[in-house]
């Protein structure tokens, strides 16, 4: 079965993290980041985000249980912990402009629930205001075609029966 390519890989941000050396494998391999994630049938982009979206201390802990938790362990007695924090290190940080915080204090989003309803009342309100001209104008018309009694002549009394 072929997967789909990760929706995370969208530029080569993560790529000095997920192309850096974690170690040898057994073989005697460079073994890369991108390598073992894949092994552990990890989206290796989507980590790689996950990862940098931590704090540094949280993502070293998490990466270096990643790669004590390896299928095909490391040669030798690999210092986890420092291989974690040496490929923390290359993950991309968000800036401050970056952060949701400054994003919304800067541009506040308005709900696109919100923005239909506003559309909806404009819609509601002129096709109202078309309906009320319309009607105004057919009742003047129609008063202006009915005659008045005034346009009729004088009235005279009904005969009188004897």
């Amino acid at each position: 079965m072929t997967k789909s390519p990760s929706r995370f890989r969208l530029g080569t941000e993560y790529d000095a993290f997920l192309f850096a050396s974690v170690g040898e494998d057994k073989s005697g391999g460079m073994l890369s980041t991108l390598s073992a994630l894949a092994r552990m049938n990890l989206d290796p982009w989507r980590e790689a985000a996950a990862l940098a979206g931590l704090p540094a201390d949280a993502a070293v802990r998490r990466l270096s249980a990643l790669i004590v938790a390896l299928p095909d362990p490391l040669s030798g007695t690999p210092d986890f912990p420092g291989i974690a924090a040496r490929l923390v290190a290359l993950l991309p940080r968000p800036t401050p402009v970056e952060t949701p915080a400054a994003q919304t204090a800067t541009a506040p989003e308005v709900p696109v629930r919100t923005m239909g309803l506003a559309f909806l009342l404009l819609m509601l309100l002129g096709v109202g205001t078309q309906w009320m001209m319309a009607h105004r104008q057919s009742s003047a018309q129609d008063q202006a075609a009915r005659p008045s009694i005034s346009d009729t002549g004088p009235r005279t009394p009904p005969p009188a029966f004897r």
